[in-house]
Parts: structure tokens; sequence; C-alpha cells
């Protein structure tokens, strides 16, 4: 198990396929956008890869061995908790390592019909979108979660794209595109709670997936097996082809005390 510099990742993109759930996550790293690591199984002559992302999220490319997969999972769980995408096409080859806590059903929503109608908000009622600014984000429900995203709120504003809808100066729901790679984007947003059930998420998605697609980009949404307001809003948004996969969530082999004593340069 060896990792990558940073300098060589375009040598390893052609280990992932556009088709695995979540790509432009794993991409992300490869292109320098979101902080992560790639590790190999062979320091000159690699036939597997897998990328972890910081935020926790774990990806096995193609010629991944099950010992490879294993360790790069346990050295990942040394400091954090770990989610290992996983898809039914790499059984039975290979098995998600043991230990994992639960498993997490997921859908993951392609191929928008892009002659879809998106409803944007309409400036009558009160309502408008903004673009997410750093005075925003300061706002913003997923502050936290961009933040442990990007690694810092800077690189968000460098490498990602956020939209509010807004009333009043009142946040009502918010959309991301944070992980970008490879003519790919993900989509992804939250209502406020006080503000749900009237089509806010909607709206604020749909301007954020016009802005993304007015710059070349594909984009797709994926929430959990279950969330059912996430499904139909995926359906309204002109989203055609549904995926399935799973998270396997592993957790962290030390607490977070016994990490703080234990290193110096570990960046969460």
């Amino acid at each position: 198990m060896d990792q990558v510099f940073p300098e060589f990742y375009g040598r390893i993109e052609r280990f992932f396929d556009s088709d695995t759930p979540g790509i432009a996550m794993a991409r992300s790293v490869l292109e320098h956008r979101c902080p992560g690591t790639a590790y190999v199984n062979h320091p000159h002559h690699p036939t597997g890869c897998i990328v972890a992302l910081d935020h926790s999220f774990i990806f096995a490319g193609r010629g991944v061995g099950q010992r490879f997969l294993d360790r790069v999972v346990a050295k990942i769980r040394e400091n954090q908790k770990a989610h290992l995408v996983w898809t039914a096409d790499q059984s039975p080859k290979l098995n998600p390592p043991p230990d994992g806590s639960k498993t997490i059903g997921r859908l993951e929503f392609r191929d928008r019909d892009t002659s879809t109608h998106l409803i944007g908000p309409s400036e009558s009622d009160g309502v408008r979108v903004c673009k997410i600014t750093s005075d925003l984000l300061g706002k913003c429900q997923w502050t936290h979660e961009m933040e442990r995203v990007f690694g810092d709120l800077q690189r968000f504003f460098i490498h990602g794209l956020g939209f509010c809808l807004i009333r009043n100066e009142t946040i009502l729901a918010e959309a991301y595109a944070a992980f970008w790679g490879k003519g790919q984007v993900e989509i992804a947003a939250v209502t406020h709670p006080q503000h749900r059930r009237f089509g806010h998420g909607l709206r604020v998605s749909a301007e954020l997936i016009e802005a993304c697609e007015a710059m070349g980009f594909q984009t797709y949404w994926s929430c959990n097996r279950g969330n059912h307001a996430s499904m139909m809003m995926a359906t309204k948004l002109g989203y055609r082809t549904k995926v399935g996969y799973e998270l396997v969530e592993y957790p962290a082999l030390r607490t977070s005390k016994t990490i703080e004593a234990s290193t110096t340069n570990y960046t969460p």
C-alpha cells in the first residue's frame, strides 16, 4: 500500500469509471478540488487504486484486491469515521472489510432531461436567489459541512458553488455543488426545518442545476433510500435514471482525545 503524491493524480484517474456512484467525489480529490489521499497497490506498476476523502468517503477503483482494501480502510479508521462506497458489482470478488457498524442504502439519480422545465423563484412572492458569499455562508445550515468537505471555507469559494433562497433576509433553503470532476457535479440541498413543504428546496436546486449545466457540467442527485421527499424532488428536477448503492460505515478506532494526544500534524 503506497500513498500517491498529488502531482501524479492524473495518472491514476483511469482506475475509476464514470458510472461509479458518487464519482465526482473521488475525482474532486484527483483534480485537487477537495482534500483527500490516493493509495495504490504498487509504487511503480499499480494495478489498483483507492481514493479517500478527508470528508470520510472511500472509493475503491478497478483492480483493488481484498488485502489492499482492508489495509486502506483500517488506516483511515485510525483517525476518523469512514464510509466505504459499495456497489453490487464489486461482489463476490471483493467484500467490505469486517467491523462495519452499519450499512446505509443510497440512491443516485442521473441522466437529467434538460428539457424539463425548472421552476425558479419568483420575485413576486418576495423570494430571491442569492449566490452564497462569505457573509451568507456563516448563516447557512451547512457551513460546518462545507468546512469538512473542503478543509477550510476559503476553498469552498475557489472550488465550490452554492445558492440560497431568501425572503426578507431569512434563509429558506440552500443548494450546493461541492464535488466536481471530469464534467460531472453532485447537487445537494437542505431546506431549513421551519420552511419545509413549500417547494423551496426544489426552487433553489433548480437555480443551481441550471448554473452548473450552463458551465457544461452534467449533474446528479443522491439521497438515502427511504428519503421520499428527496426522491420526489429528483424526479421533479428531471432525473431519469436511478442507481442503487450502499455506504458501509466504520467507526474510528481511536477517540478524538486519543488522536489529539498521539498526533501533532493530523488535520481532520
